[in-house]
């Protein structure tokens, strides 16, 4: 069903008034779209696995995704492109694929180097603009770095073994069914307090690298329900690349949005 008046509030994030048709968690697997018109039209959030478009004109399209792949145009599978331009722009990427101790530890040295532009960027702002949103679906800074202190805390939980815990200024997913463990989606933490939080987090997980070896990358994590750990075993790697690649990814958006406010 399509809503136009209040939208549901999800995880504290607020809500907001929409006049046009709106599709809150709705599943629309397999519907079609025959003679529709969809100009203007935003995706945000989705799962859009298999889609097809055919005989559509497609005119300043604009596409951020995380994960593309098997994407064809016309008969030209262009994933390969995107990521091969990718790599182009943003050499360091191509780190966050390390397979060793030492490739992990250069990775996370970028990470941390980066972070710390983006930070400095961001302190050219004015407070106010610290909780400005570019995009009414997409963060702001203070919230992208609200999120990388969930990004960071679940993976020390995960590696530790411990049950995932969160600070309550920590932002998860929007798309999570619950709120975390730890977790006040109400709560409206100053910009102050989030960097400091945040800070502390960068440093648990430099005193981690320091310590990082080849066999405890290869470390498998027991799947446990009761600490709240992986369903699944996966190696203490994966989760470090998953780590990174998050990390990598929200630095960006900030980065493109900072670009919007303050220039390059």
């Amino acid at each position: 069903m399509w809503h136009s008046a209040q939208r549901r509030c999800s995880l504290g994030l607020g809500c907001h008034t929409s006049r046009v048709a709106e599709f809150l968690d709705d599943d629309l697997e397999d519907a079609r779209f025959i003679g529709t018109r969809l100009n203007r039209a935003r995706v945000h959030d989705a799962q859009m696995e298999g889609v097809k478009i055919t005989g559509t004109s497609l005119a300043n399209a604009e596409i951020w995704s995380n994960d593309i792949t098997g994407m064809t145009i016309n008969g030209v599978d262009v994933a390969p492109l995107v990521e091969a331009e990718l790599d182009r722009r943003h050499p360091e990427r191509r780190k966050l694929l390390a397979v060793d101790a030492a490739g992990v530890k250069d990775a996370w040295a970028e990470i941390e180097a980066e972070w710390d532009r983006t930070l400095s960027r961001a302190l050219r702002l004015p407070p106010s603009q610290l909780f400005e949103r570019t995009d009414e679906l997409e963060w702001s800074f203070v919230e992208t770095t609200r999120h990388l202190i969930y990004v960071d805390e679940k993976f020390i939980c995960r590696v530790d073994g411990e049950p995932d815990h969160f600070s309550p200024i920590a932002l998860p997913h929007t798309s999570l069914p619950s709120v975390p463990p730890g977790v006040d989606p109400h709560v409206s933490p100053a910009a102050d307090e989030v960097f400091t939080v945040r800070q502390a987090r960068i440093e648990q997980i430099r005193a981690f690298m320091r310590r990082l070896d080849d066999t405890e990358l290869q470390r498998d994590l027991t799947p446990s329900e009761s600490t709240g750990g992986p369903r699944r075993a996966e190696a203490v790697l994966r989760r470090v690349r998953t780590l990174l690649r998050e990390e990598w990814l929200h630095m960006r958006f900030a980065n493109r949005d900072l670009t919007k406010l303050v220039g390059p």
